[in-house]
Formats: C-alpha cells, structure tokens, sequence
C-alpha cells in the first residue's frame, strides 16, 4: 500500500478551486435487515443516478446545476455590460445596475425619473 496513513486517495487539487462539502439531501427508505435491525437507503431515482454516472456523478449534478441556472438567467433576468467585459445579470425588479448605471429600459428610466 502506498501513500500516507489516514488519506481518502484524493489527489489535491492544483488550479487552485476549493472544493467544500454542502448537503444534499435525499430521500431515504426506511427497511430491516436480515439482523431485524433498521437500515436506510437512497430513493431509486439516486441510486440510478450513481449507476449511470458512477464516480462522476458529483460532478454531473454540478454541471446540471450551472447548466439549470445559465437557463434561469436567460429566460428570466436582463443582463447589463459592467466595464464592458463582465456581463453581469440582474432580476427584473432591479431597474438599474449599482455597479455600471445602466438601467433596464428607457421605460423603467423614464419612470423612475432619471430621464434627462
């Protein structure tokens, strides 16, 4: 066996991202084993899941994740150009960027009294 005593096997990481444990919870089933003790397991749907995707599963849920919210942004928020690299997204009820002053519409301009 080769490696450090007390280590997972994870290698550390070198681009610098920190990874940290959040919670995810899933739903468990409660059952009795053949002991008659009680034991819990994930819902089918997860453990199907870890089945398709195996060890990469983690980071599938992250990548649908990203993927779910670069849609909500889309669909559902308008987006300003902060100093003109960073596109910067904003909800609907925001009529106007704090950092860079743009503001939604000329509608929302006109209305919130800015208009010169």
């Amino acid at each position: 066996m080769a490696g450090k005593k007390g280590r997972s096997g994870r290698k550390a990481r070198t681009d610098g991202i920190k990874m940290r444990a959040v919670a995810l919870y899933i739903p468990m089933l409660e059952y009795e084993d053949l002991e008659g003790g009680t034991r819990f397991r994930p819902d089918q749907w997860f453990m199907q899941f870890k089945r398709v995707f195996g060890s990469r599963w983690q980071e599938e849920v992250r990548n649908l994740m990203i993927n779910r919210i670069k849609m909500y942004q889309i669909n559902n928020m308008w987006q300003c150009d902060c100093n003109f690299t960073i596109k910067r997204y904003h909800f609907h009820s925001d009529f106007q960027c704090k950092k860079c002053g743009m503001w939604k519409s000329q509608h929302a301009r006109r209305v919130m009294g800015d208009l010169e």
